[in-house]
């Protein structure tokens, strides 16, 4: 029975290392997997970051975008309105340039009559002057 025991007791150290050695081996797997799960962690906590960074910027580049529609379409309506405003210009400066050579064919026609005036006074003068003569002469006779 002594034998039994003493075997029995064998047994059990042996059972008890090897449990011993097994707990051993868990803990280190326990403090492996402790490691990875803060790697982990870390990672995700600047996973979270960067997500909520590239959301800021997404935020900020799509406010960015609508002020530029925005702004397009303002330049898109003063470039219409400038656009408008040109083409009655062009037509404004059509209708100065039609009245200035109606204008200019008015100052051509009045300068061609007061030559004619002119020239029939020039006229009148003679005769007046060739009258005045013969009164005269009629007058000393």
């Amino acid at each position: 029975s002594l034998s039994k025991l003493q075997e029995e007791c064998g047994q059990l150290k042996s059972d008890g290392e090897a449990l011993q050695n097994q707990h051993a081996c868990s803990e280190q797997r326990a403090q492996e997997l402790d490691s990875r799960l803060q790697k982990v962690s870390t990672e995700d906590e600047a996973l979270k970051t960067e997500h909520q960074a590239c959301q800021q910027e997404r935020s900020a580049a799509q406010e960015l975008a609508e002020t530029l529609r925005q702004q397009l379409s303002e330049l898109r309506d003063e470039h219409q309105r400038l656009a408008v405003e040109s083409e009655a210009q062009r037509s404004q400066n059509a209708a100065i340039e039609v009245r200035a050579s109606e204008l200019d064919a008015s100052v051509k026609s009045l300068q061609l009559e007061d030559e004619e005036l002119q020239a029939e006074r020039n006229a009148s003068h003679g005769k007046c002057a060739a009258a005045e003569a013969e009164v005269a002469e009629l007058q000393e006779s």
